[in-house]
């Protein structure tokens, strides 16, 4: 399904993370995630004008278990979640299936990846279609409000 959206599947997951000095981090270890938000730079605009629904939230985690995980994307004030139920798949992540608030889940495609600067996690980065729907979320770990 994101074969339908090469440009916004481009954007999403290449640049939103690729604009960081960051390398991908091993699957090996998922990290602990510290304080941070999602954020947007003006440059992607161009996703949500082609429909990508972006996450907001002011918190993440990620919980394993065995070769799957759970990337989850939190705003606690608002008490919303979008998170994303993925498959380890060498060093990255694939979505299987996606989930807003208490909606049920739903199978998706895509993928998540960890980025770390200077061996720290700096950016958790998912992006997935799920029907006609598509998400994004980008994490930076210590981006203040």
């Amino acid at each position: 399904m994101i074969r339908r959206y090469p440009l916004a599947a481009a954007l999403a997951l290449g640049l939103i993370a690729l604009a960081f000095t960051s390398s991908p981090a091993s699957a090996e270890d998922l990290p602990v995630l510290g304080e941070g938000r999602c954020f947007y730079a003006e440059k992607y605009a161009v996703l949500r004008e082609e429909g990508v629904n972006l996450a907001d939230c002011d918190a993440a985690r990620i919980d394993q278990s065995g070769d799957e995980a759970v990337f989850v994307f939190t705003h606690t004030r608002r008490k919303r979640e979008t998170l994303f139920r993925t498959r380890r798949v060498g060093d990255s992540w694939q979505i299987i299936a996606a989930r807003q608030q208490d909606r049920a889940w739903r199978d998706a495609t895509g993928a998540c990846e960890i980025y770390r600067r200077d061996g720290m996690v700096s950016t958790v980065a998912c992006y997935t279609t799920t029907g006609v729907f598509r998400y994004a979320a980008n994490f930076e770990v210590g981006r203040g409000f």
